[in-house]
C-alpha cells in the first residue's frame, strides 16, 4: 500500500461536493465497513516503493462516538487537502496515514475500525468515508484508545522502523478517558485472537512508543474537560495535546513535518496561504501542551 499520490486539485474539488452533503450522505456505512474490519486482523504495512522511497507513517485514530463524529467528517469536508499539502510540501513527500476509528470495547459494535497505509487521496478518502460513524460510547467517560496502540504495536510493520530505524506518528483523538485494560474473551471477539489474555492499557502502550511516536489529541470543545486532559497529562507528558478540534490538521501536520527538519514558521505559512486552503491557523503557542520529536 501507499504506491499512490495526492492530487491536490481532484481532492479539493472532492471537499467542495462533500460539503453540500449530509454527515449521513458522507459516511454511509452502518456497520463495519470489510476493508476496516480488525477481525483476524494480520498486519498492516507501509512500505517505500518507487514513488515514495523514504515512507513517514501517521497513524490517525478518531474517536468515532457522541458528537466526536463530527471530526472525520469535517476532515473529509475542509481539511484533509489541507492536511496533504502541509506535509508534502514541508519535507514529507513520502507521507504515507492510515485511518482507524475507535469506540468503546464493552458496548461499541465496531470499537476498532483499521484502514491501510495510503499516501493517495483516492485510496485515504475511500478509507476514510467508509468509517462507520457508530456514535456509541458506554457513558462512563472512558473509551477504548488502548485498541491503535495494541494495532500499531503488534498489527503494523513499516520501512520505515526496519530500514531506518525512525518511529511513525500514531494520533488519538477525543475527548474521554483511557478504560484501564481490554479483557481477553474481547480480543478474541474484535481481533479474532484463538488465544488471548488480559492486557493493560499502559502496557500497550509501552509496547507502542517501541516503534511509534505517541500521542493524544483531547478535543477542548468536547464534552469533558481538565479532569479527563490532566489523567492524559499524567500519562503522556508532553506528548498531550490540548486543542479546538478545528486544529487537529494543523497540530498534526505542523508535528510531523517538524519531526521531519521542516521550519515551524514555514509550515504554518503553508497551512494559512496554500492556494487550495484559505483559512486561519491558531498560533502554535495556543495550544495547552506542544512537543515535537528532533
Amino acid at each position: 500500500m501507499g504506491g499512490t499520490v495526492t492530487d491536490y486539485t481532484r481532492s479539493a474539488s472532492r471537499e467542495v461536493e462533500y460539503r453540500s452533503m449530509s454527515r449521513e450522505q458522507v459516511f454511509k456505512a452502518r456497520e463495519i465497513h470489510d476493508s476496516l474490519n480488525p477481525f483476524k486482523l494480520k498486519v498492516r504495512e507501509a512500505r517505500d516503493s518507487d514513488v515514495h522511497p523514504n515512507t513517514v507513517p501517521v497513524i490517525v485514530a478518531f474517536d468515532v462516538t457522541g458528537s466526536m463524529g463530527n471530526i472525520p467528517y469535517k476532515l473529509a469536508q475542509e481539511h484533509f487537502t489541507k492536511l496533504m499539502i502541509a506535509l508534502i510540501e514541508n519535507g514529507v513527500p513520502d507521507v504515507t496515514i492510515c485511518f482507524c476509528a475507535v469506540g468503546d470495547h464493552y458496548y461499541d459494535s465496531a470499537p476498532l475500525q483499521v484502514g491501510q497505509f495510503e499516501s493517495g487521496d483516492i485510496e485515504l478518502t475511500n478509507d476514510l468515508t467508509n468509517i462507520w460513524l457508530e456514535g456509541g460510547g458506554g457513558g462512563q467517560r472512558m473509551e477504548s484508545y488502548m485498541l491503535p496502540w495494541l494495532f500499531a504495536a503488534r498489527h503494523t510493520v513499516t520501512d520505515a522502523f526496519e530500514k531506518r530505524g525512525k518511529k511513525g506518528f500514531l494520533f488519538t483523538i477525543g475527548d474521554e478517558w483511557n478504560h484501564p485494560r481490554v479483557e481477553s474473551a474481547k480480543l478474541k471477539k474484535i481481533l479474532g485472537y484463538p488465544e488471548a489474555e488480559d492486557e493493560a492499557s499502559v502496557q500497550l502502550l509501552k509496547e507502542a512508543q517501541q516503534k511509534w511516536n505517541v500521542y493524544h489529541i483531547h478535543c477542548s470543545d468536547g464534552t469533558y474537560g481538565e479532569d479527563i486532559s490532566d489523567k492524559w497529562k499524567d500519562l503522556l507528558g508532553e506528548n498531550l495535546f490540548i486543542l479546538d478540534s478545528s486544529k487537529i490538521v494543523d497540530l498534526i501536520a505542523t508535528t510531523v513535518a517538524v519531526s521531519q527538519g521542516a521550519s515551524e514558521v514555514q509550515v504554518k505559512e503553508t497551512l494559512k496561504n496554500n492556494s487550495y486552503v484559505k483559512e486561519d491557523i491558531t498560533k502554535v503557542e495556543d495550544y495547552h501542551t506542544v512537543s515535537f520529536i528532533k
